[in-house]
Parts: structure tokens; sequence; C-alpha cells
């Protein structure tokens, strides 16, 4: 069973409308909403979200909808990484959860972006404020007996308003063959072996129980988040699974 934690603010909405929620969203912790009523609940989730302000475009449509076969692991990360326009970076992240195997493993999970910062070292620190952190073959697999092709670059440590927030993937653990990115990371004036060391001992840290949490999905149920306050991902499925959700992102 799901419980109310320091990083999870559960609400039962008992069939009422979202609406009725909003002034009780908290933007320090995860919002899961159980119990959504049914009737037109995609209509309600659009509106709910835009109702926090501009939302990010696909096209002409207001939401991003997931439905391909799955298992491998979705690291911890924010959304928005490879924007290199601020002001085009998410804000909040909503999820509404049409269907998800909940038999079948594969736990969201969200790691707190203050409580890491409290942990990560300061020579660490320094790295991230001062070096850009480069993405290789983000966009395409490297080329047979080419070197590495930097995709995009940006330092992923910033401050918005009065806290610093990060902007970036954290490595996994191990890269399955099946991923659908299989590029790598390295600060701009650290070699690759250096810099997988440092982006693993971060996410060593994020990975702690300190600052992360997991939790299953369930059928029908959304989720409201910072994305300036946290990390999100995902583990591995114990087998390869279909499941239905749809992502609105909406703007400072």
């Amino acid at each position: 069973m799901i419980k109310n934690n320091k990083y999870l603010n559960i609400l039962d909405t008992q069939n009422l409308k979202l609406s009725h929620f909003k002034k009780i969203v908290s933007n320090n912790r995860v919002n899961l909403f159980l119990n959504v009523k049914k009737n037109n609940i995609f209509k309600e989730y659009i509106n709910f979200a835009k109702s926090f302000g501009s939302e990010l475009k696909y096209g002409k449509k207001s939401y991003h909808k997931f439905t391909e076969i799955s298992q491998a692991e979705i690291g911890l990360h924010t959304d928005g990484v490879s924007c290199l326009k601020y002001n085009k970076i998410p804000k909040l992240i909503f999820f509404y959860v049409k269907k998800w195997p909940s038999k079948s493993k594969g736990y969201f999970k969200v790691a707190s972006i203050k409580k890491l910062l409290s942990k990560i070292p300061k020579k660490h620190l320094k790295i991230l404020k001062e070096q850009k952190l480069q993405y290789l073959n983000y966009f395409n697999k490297p080329k047979k007996n080419l070197d590495n092709e930097i995709s995009f670059q940006k330092k992923c440590l910033r401050r918005v308003k009065n806290r610093w927030t990060l902007d970036m993937f954290l490595p996994l653990k191990k890269i399955s063959k099946n991923l659908r990115w299989q590029y790598q990371m390295k600060f701009e004036n650290l070699n690759l072996k250096q810099s997988k060391k440092i982006l693993s001992e971060i996410r060593k840290l994020a990975e702690n129980k300190e600052c992360c949490i997991k939790f299953p999905l369930q059928n029908n149920s959304i989720m409201v988040f910072d994305n300036e306050q946290f990390f999100h991902g995902r583990e591995k499925f114990n087998k390869p699974v279909k499941r239905t959700l749809y992502r609105v992102q909406i703007l400072n």
C-alpha cells in the first residue's frame, strides 16, 4: 500500500473534480491523485494541468502519449535536459496513468534535488557549477571509426529564484542493449573516465533512501511534481510490457 511520506503527497479525490485540489498541490512533494473520477478523466486532466500555466506544445497537442513496449530501466533525470533555452524547460510535470502493468514491477522513482545537493561533495559541486556537461551521441548512435560526437552541452547546476536546481540525466548503473539512447556524458575539461566516476557517485547519492523513494503506479491515477525539485525515473520491468500514460509539461 502506498503511504504519504516526506516526498510523496497522496490525495484521494473520492471522485471529486481535480480543480477542487488545486490549492493544496505541493511543490515540495510529488502529488499522487488516486480514485480520480473516470468520466471525462482525460479532458479534466488536460484542463487541470493547463490551469497551472502555459504548456509545452507537441505540434498542435498539449500532451505526449507513451504507448511503446518497454522493459529497460529509466534513469533518474529532469525533463528538458536537451533544451538550451531555460525558459523552455518545464517547471511542472503532469502524468496521467491510464494503464499500468502493476504486477510487472517497474516502480516509479523520484529523488529530491534539494536533498541531493546537500549530499554532493563540494569538489563535485564546483565542477557542476563551472563546467558544461557534454552529451555525446545523444541523438544518434556513434558511427564506426569516428570519435564521439557532442550532441549538446550545458551547465547542469543553475539557480532558480532563491534555490539551486539540476538539469541533467544521471547515468544508469548498467547500460542494456534495448535502451532508446546509448549516449555518454563527460564534463568539458575532464575525460570520460573521470566524468563517469563523478556522475556515478552522484547517482549513488541520488538513489540513497535519504533522497529517493519508489512506489507503484496505478491505473487512472494522476501525478504532479516540480521538475526543478525532483528527478524522476523508473525501475526495470520484469518483462517487456505495454503501458499507456500521458505527459503534460507546464513552463515557468
